[in-house]
């Protein structure tokens, strides 16, 4: 494996047809810059930032993008990033890591540590301070595993969906031993201090605390957590014995969503499935004439995105937050690590899925059942209401007798003196 910089046009063309191949084709994404024309994804600022990239013998394989200084970022990139708060700090001591991607074929591989590990270096050596970017939920273990920190709530971008802000607090050495970050090694070669740790423990109290979750020790997980994991609902975990448990929920992230916010939407693409351990939640789906239809609501212990997760497919509806909520997130790559490394979890979890879904599938055909025969009625009814009346003539008793071929015996003759 070999990092690079890409600096001639033939090198920067490979990435953005990379992007467009992980941005596009894969997620489904729809940035303004993206053509589709030649399969590429590109934009302004890549003439001015530092991209790079791991090739892999002739292959590339992994590419980011690095922003080194907050001189040019615009309002709506600083307030999503609440540099308000770092007004004490120059600007050149900011950076921002964008359009990360990596081959699905590589992904869970040590190429994305190289990848960031190179970047980090770089970041050091340029004198910045805290770096920048923000992740999807089933990227939030992997970047606080290197360190980052949740530091503010979490936020929607329109093209990319639900996303947590993270920070790296450069030289916080103390940090990066915590949570064994393989950066440690490089941060001691250049001899961190505690100022800027300290200073961000003053600014942004108690957001150390989430990662600290992440790392509690199983049993002190399963007993903070006890009333969600044992609720009758948590199906997904039905059957698994407590250190199955542990293994289960030691590769997830806990991640806290706040009411009204939007954490999944229809159509969109992904890669994780959501347990939820606190607060409640709303689906709802998008009508034909474009209005909202609600589903359904869900509450602690019961899963949703599962179907997404299995079958690869787009979101089938819109997951909003009506309380706080704290989901523990599980990935696609948990699920294939599994597989391989504790078979008996894979198999009985994706059981326990089968029987979800088998459930949600009854329930809704028994829903589309009763809407159905509903739907009957109302018409049967609207059938009859409209049917037109005819008028039928008045008959001479000898016309009625010829058209309904009965007797002169059941016809009444009116009398000689009427």
């Amino acid at each position: 494996m070999e990092i690079r910089i890409a600096t001639t046009p033939e090198e920067k063309e490979e990435v953005y047809h990379l992007r467009y191949q992980a941005y596009v084709e894969e997620l489904g994404w729809r940035p303004e810059d993206v053509d589709d024309a030649n399969k590429r994804l590109h934009d302004a600022e890549d003439e001015t930032e530092t991209i790079y990239y791991v090739m892999d013998g002739e292959k590339m394989v992994a590419t980011c993008r690095q922003h080194f200084g907050a001189g040019r970022l615009d309002a709506k990139t600083r307030a999503k990033y609440t540099l308000d708060k770092f007004a004490e700090f120059p600007d050149e001591e900011f950076g921002f890591t964008y359009r990360l991607v990596v081959l699905p074929e590589y992904r869970g591989t040590t190429v994305l540590i190289r990848l960031l590990l190179r970047v980090y270096e770089d970041v050091w050596k340029k004198g910045l301070r805290f770096s920048f970017c923000y992740c999807r939920p089933r990227l939030i273990n992997v970047y606080e595993r290197l360190g980052f920190i949740r530091y503010k709530d979490n936020f929607l971008v329109e093209e990319q969906g639900y996303m947590a802000p993270m920070l790296l607090v450069v030289d916080d050495a103390n940090h990066l031993n915590a949570v064994r970050s393989p950066f440690l090694r490089t941060c001691r070669q250049f001899k961190p201090g505690t100022q800027n740790a300290e200073w961000f423990s003053r600014t942004f109290p108690g957001m150390r605390e989430c990662i600290q979750m992440q790392f509690l020790e199983p049993e002190e997980f399963l007993k903070q957590w006890a009333e969600a994991l044992e609720a009758p609902t948590t199906t997904l975990l039905h059957g698994l014995i407590p250190e199955q448990i542990q293994r289960l929920i030691s590769e997830g992230a806990v991640m806290t969503v706040k009411a009204g916010d939007i954490l999944l939407r229809e159509g969109e693409a992904g890669h994780e499935m959501f347990l939820m351990l606190s607060g409640m939640a709303r689906f709802t789906i998008e009508t034909p004439d474009g209005s909202k239809a609600f589903l359904s609501s869900a509450g602690t212990g019961e899963v949703f995105g599962e179907i997404s997760l299995v079958a690869h497919t787009p979101r089938t509806a819109t997951v909003q937050a009506i309380t706080d909520m704290e989901v523990l997130v599980i990935t696609q790559d948990f699920i294939r690590r599994s597989m391989k490394a504790h078979p008996e979890i894979a198999i009985q979890m994706l059981y326990n899925l089968t029987v979800l879904l088998g459930l949600r599938l009854k329930n809704t055909t028994d829903r589309l059942k009763g809407a159905l025969q509903e739907s009957t009625k109302m018409a049967k009814a609207l059938a009859t209401q409209s049917k037109p009346r005819v008028e039928r003539p008045i008959l001479t008793p000898d016309e009625l007798i010829e058209a309904n071929q009965v007797t002169i015996q059941h016809v009444h003759r009116p009398s000689g003196g009427a």
